[in-house]
C-alpha cells in the first residue's frame, strides 16, 4: 500500500474531508475542486464579502439544490449548517430594493421554522410579491432590524405582504411592513393588506408595529370563510407601538377573533375608499 501510494491518498482524502475550506462567497464556493463529501466550506458573505450572508455549508454528494440553502456544486451538495439563529441573507436575499426576494425570504421564514429558530431580516428593503404572499409559519422568532418588506407594485385587488394562516406561537419584533398604494396598477378593490392574520393562528406576540401604503387595511384580522365559526384568530398580542399610515381602506380591522390585546395604536392618513376609517 504504502509503495503504491494508496495509504498517502487514503491520509490526503482524509484530512481533506476534515478540513473547513474558507471562500470569499458562495459564487466562489461553487467553483471549488477540493471539496469532499463530509468536508465543510465556510463563506464569507453571500454575494459580497460582509453582506451579512456568510455561512457554514456541510458538504454531501446528495441533495437536492435549492441555490438558497442547498448549493450545487458540480456532482456535490453544500448544505447550510445553521444553530437556532439565521440571516435572512444566508439564503440569498438581497435587500437592496430592487431584486425580488420573495423565494429566499420564504425559504428563510420555512427552513427557520423547521428548526424552531429566528429568523433575522437585516439592513435593507426587501422587496415582495404579496400576491403570492409571504406566508409565516409556525415556531418561529422574527427579527426586523433596521428593515422593512415591501410589497411590489401590481394590478391585482388582493394581496398580504406578511400572512399569518394557521400561524402558532410566534413572536414578531420591530416588524416594518409597507405595501404598494402609491405604485399601484389600476384603481379599482380594496383588500391589500400590510398584515393579514386567519384561521387558527393563535399565541402571535407582535412587539412593535410599522405599516403603511396599502392597497386596502394595514393590519386585518379574520377567520377564513369555509371555517368552523370556532376557528378563528386567537391570543393574538401587539405589545409597544403600532403605527398605520398612508392605508387605502382602514387602519385595522378585526373581524372575528377572541384575545386581542392591542397596546398603542396610532391610525392616521387613512384614505382613498369607504370607510377610511
Amino acid at each position: 500500500m504504502v509503495e503504491s501510494g494508496e495509504l498517502q491518498e487514503i491520509i490526503d482524502e482524509f484530512l481533506q474531508a476534515n478540513v473547513e475550506w474558507t471562500f470569499d462567497t458562495v459564487a466562489d464556493m461553487k467553483l471549488a475542486t477540493n471539496l469532499l463529501a463530509g468536508s465543510y466550506a465556510k463563506t464569507l458573505g453571500f454575494y459580497a464579502i460582509g453582506d451579512g450572508g456568510g455561512a457554514t455549508y456541510k458538504i454531501s454528494d446528495t441533495g437536492t439544490a435549492n441555490e438558497m440553502d442547498v448549493i450545487a456544486i458540480d456532482t456535490l451538495f453544500a448544505n447550510l449548517v445553521a444553530n437556532k439563529e439565521v440571516n435572512a441573507k444566508q439564503f440569498g436575499a438581497k435587500g437592496d430594493g430592487s431584486t425580488d426576494d420573495t423565494a429566499a425570504l420564504q425559504r428563510a421564514i420555512d427552513y427557520t421554522s423547521s428548526i424552531h429558530g429566528t429568523l433575522n431580516i437585516t439592513d435593507g428593503t426587501y422587496m415582495v410579491d404579496a400576491v403570492t404572499n409571504l406566508i409565516v409559519k409556525s415556531n418561529i422568532e422574527l427579527n426586523f432590524i433596521n428593515a422593512k418588506i415591501k410589497a411590489i407594485a401590481t394590478d391585482q385587488t388582493t394581496y398580504n405582504v406578511l400572512y399569518f394562516k394557521d400561524c402558532q406561537n410566534c413572536v414578531i419584533n420591530d416588524a416594518v411592513v409597507e405595501g404598494e398604494k402609491d405604485e399601484h396598477i389600476g384603481d379599482s378593490g380594496e383588500y391589500g393588506y400590510g398584515i393579514c392574520i386567519r384561521g387558527d393562528s393563535k399565541n402571535l406576540t407582535f412587539n412593535n408595529v410599522t405599516v403603511s401604503n396599502c392597497w386596502g387595511d394595514g393590519i386585518f384580522i379574520h377567520k377564513l370563510g369555509s371555517e368552523s365559526p370556532y376557528t378563528y384568530p386567537t391570543e393574538i398580542y401587539f405589545n409597544g407601538y403600532i403605527r398605520i399610515s398612508n392605508c387605502r381602506r382602514q387602519g385595522i380591522s378585526i373581524i372575528s377573533c377572541g384575545n386581542i390585546f392591542l397596546d398603542k395604536v396610532i391610525c392616521k392618513n387613512i384614505f382613498g375608499t369607504d370607510p377610511s376609517a
